[in-house]
């Protein structure tokens, strides 16, 4: 883990992203401790201030403010990126490992079907699944669902080909002929050397799952109101956006950050943790 991390200091680039998500991730788990006020209180004589000394961020059209909703909001939006992309990356291993292994008719059905999914954005995938879950579960917990299945093929993709490189090398072929079952091939040997591109692309999906859930919001379909969300904060500022352009600017720059630092992030852990970019990435960084 330190020489990891060490690997990802020398890159400037993911140590400024490694820095981005930490904040973030603070900033999410002790919202209830940073925030100033109440992110639903309402103030009628204070709405619509711009950033000041009691509002760092000014107010919103009800007077809330707009630094404790915009720490807020950074909750919904981290676990959504992370629970999303467990789910993604729990079902997307499964149907990859399985296709890549058994081969022939079974994967043949199930990467049609991948193709079929990944035709689609996963926005409007996200918006379809929304529908079919309708009122059966939470609005939080239907927007982590939904945006997990629809990124799910994307992970089916990547696992399927780690499969079928590391399934013909030769240790699977020697576990294989001491009576190995497929069970034990496919958990204990096969998936266990995938776990790091998985983990790889997991990082940089988070800032698109992150992205999907501030879409979702900014069109109505995301957590309800009044709970704030980043999305939602920029649908209500575009409302006002030549009177008080600062609320939908400043969530809108916060999302942004935000996918910025996962995205430099899992660059840098790609480039620590590939063997063939290990060596070239940490001569470069030293240069640099």
């Amino acid at each position: 883990m330190k020489d990891l991390l060490r690997r990802i200091w020398l890159r400037k680039s993911a140590a400024i992203g490694l820095v981005g998500v930490l904040v973030v991730t603070v900033v999410a788990v002790f919202a209830p401790l940073i925030v100033p006020q109440d992110p639903n209180r309402q103030d009628l004589f204070a709405r619509l201030q711009p950033p000041n000394a009691e509002h760092l961020l000014g107010t919103d059209n009800f007077g809330r403010d707009q630094l404790s909703r915009l720490i807020y909001g950074a909750r919904i939006s981290l676990t959504v990126g992370v629970v999303a992309v467990l789910i993604a990356a729990a079902l997307g291993s499964l149907l990859g490992l399985v296709a890549g292994y058994f081969g022939g008719l079974v994967d043949n059905l199930l990467m049609r079907l991948i193709d079929v999914l990944m035709a689609f954005p996963t926005l409007l995938l996200a918006i379809v699944f929304l529908a079919m879950l309708g009122e059966r579960v939470g609005g939080l917990l239907n927007i982590m669902i939904a945006v997990g299945i629809a990124s799910t093929p994307h992970f089916a993709r990547l696992v399927r080909g780690q499969v079928l490189s590391i399934k013909q090398l030769d240790y699977v072929e020697a576990a294989r002929a001491l009576g190995g079952s497929a069970g034990r091939l496919m958990t204990r040997h096969i998936l266990v050397n995938s776990l790091s591109p998985i983990i790889i692309y997991a990082t940089l999906r988070i800032a698109t799952v992150i992205l999907t859930e501030a879409s979702l919001s900014f069109l109505g379909l995301g957590v309800p109101p009044p709970t704030p969300t980043w999305g939602g904060m920029v649908a209500e500022g575009t409302k006002l956006l030549q009177r008080a352009p600062w609320l939908s600017l400043i969530p809108g720059v916060a999302i942004m950050m935000t996918v910025l630092a996962f995205n430099l992030f899992g660059d840098g852990l790609r480039d620590a943790l590939d063997p063939r970019l290990r060596g070239i990435g940490d001569v470069a960084a030293q240069k640099s």
